[in-house]
Parts: structure tokens; sequence; C-alpha cells
């Protein structure tokens, strides 16, 4: 699968192929440890607010430190009382520093994150949280991959990631097929795996080839092989001779 970084790798290349203009964005410094805020406590009265820089910043175990995307955030602009934090993996559902960041975003406002892998697990959650955003009017600036999509060059990069999560689901899908039609031509049977395994079934239809019934057999494979099958699947995986 297609990483969200390498996605934007290969539409930042394509932008530079187009000599598109470069978003402006500050760079990543370190400076001095802060104490950070980890919920913004901004109240917007949503009555003539003006639109806001909100920012977010995850790490995934809290071990690791938020200093970093901090210092980015605050640099860029993004006043500390208005940036969320989470402290969880990407691949974790349930993120209440994000969930709360979406809650305050109002039609006007710019999301301001340090790299988008920080909001999205994988492409196609990226552009799932793109469109939301869209939807509620907010733009996105990604420090690190230097996206702003409330420029020209920012919105490309954004449809070059959706074509490359498109043709990524289509080669999956054509990989997926194919193998599956080379199992089949190998003698796969789709479906579950079933308890009647070849060599089961080779001793059952010998069994039934000598005159054994079909409860008979059931009987004999279920204690030898301790499994449970039925008789009906005796009746379906061997064949009559007598």
């Amino acid at each position: 699968m297609i990483s969200v970084a390498a996605a934007c790798s290969i539409a930042q290349l394509m932008a530079d192929a187009l000599d598109f203009d470069k978003v402006p964005v500050n760079h990543c410094l370190m400076s001095k440890k802060k104490k950070h805020v980890f919920k913004a406590t901004i109240i917007k009265t949503g009555v003539g607010t003006e639109p806001l820089l909100v920012g977010y910043a995850r790490v995934s175990t809290d071990d690791q430190s938020l200093d970093l995307q901090m210092d980015a955030l605050t640099k860029y602009g993004v006043e500390e009382n208005r940036i969320w934090t989470d402290k969880r993996s990407g691949a974790t559902l349930k993120r209440e520093g994000l969930r709360q960041t979406f809650m305050f975003l109002e039609p006007g406002d710019t999301l301001v994150v340090w790299r988008l892998d920080r909001i999205a697990r994988s492409i196609t959650d990226l552009l799932n949280k793109l469109k939301e955003l869209d939807d509620k009017g907010v733009k996105l600036v990604s420090l690190t991959e230097n996206i702003d999509t409330a420029s020209a060059s920012g919105r490309f990069l954004v449809h070059v990631m959706a074509a490359v999560a498109e043709f990524e689901r289509q080669l999956v899908s054509e990989r997926t097929k194919a193998g599956l039609q080379a199992k089949i031509a190998r003698g796969y049977r789709p479906g579950p795996d079933p308890k009647l395994k070849p060599h089961m079934a080779k001793w059952a239809q010998q069994l039934r080839d000598n005159g054994f019934t079909a409860p008979q057999i059931v009987e004999k494979i279920n204690n030898r092989y301790k499994v449970e099958i039925s008789p009906r699947t005796v009746y379906l995986r061997t064949k009559r001779t007598k």
C-alpha cells in the first residue's frame, strides 16, 4: 500500500515538473522545551468570528516528544492555545485531540499540521479527511510537504494523491483477480477452508467405493482426524461408484 508520505512525494514531483509556485512554508526549528497545552481552550461564538489558524500535533507514544511539532506550528503562526494534541498511534481510530480539532474548526479557518500523516492513517483516510475539511470550508496547511490547499498547487497535489490512490486500488483489484484465477486453474475452490481436506476426501471416496454408508464414513473420519463433518459433506465430496 502506498503511504501518505510516498503519495505526497509523487504529487510534489509532478507539481515541480509543471513548475507550480512553491508554497512558502516556515521550516521546522528546534527550540527549548515548553509546557504544552494538550487541549485548546479557545471558545468561538460562531458569529462574526475571524478565521483562525488551528494546529494539530500527534506522536505515537507517551515517551515521544511533541516539541518539534509544537515549535513548527507556533513558528508558522498558530497560537499555542489553539493546538490540540494526541499521544496515540496513527492506526488508532479513537483520537480525542483530532476529534476536538475538527469540531472546533469553522468555515474560513486553516488547519496546520507538521506532516500529513499526523492526521491520517493511510492515503484513503487522508483523502476522506481532506474532503471533510473542504466540506466545512476549512483549508489545510502541511509544513513538511509544503502543501496549502488554499493555493492552486496545493489543490493540484490533492488531486494527484486522489489519482494515485485510485490507481493503487485498481492495481490491487487486478492482482487479486489474476491471483484468484491462477489458483482456480490449479484446482482451488473459493470459499471457506473445507473441513474435509483432500486426503480425507480421498479416503472417504475409498470407503464409499468399498460399500460404506455416509454416516459410517463420517464416524470414521471424525474419530480419526478429530474433525466434525456431516454426511452431506461426504455426499458432496464423493461420488457413488456402485
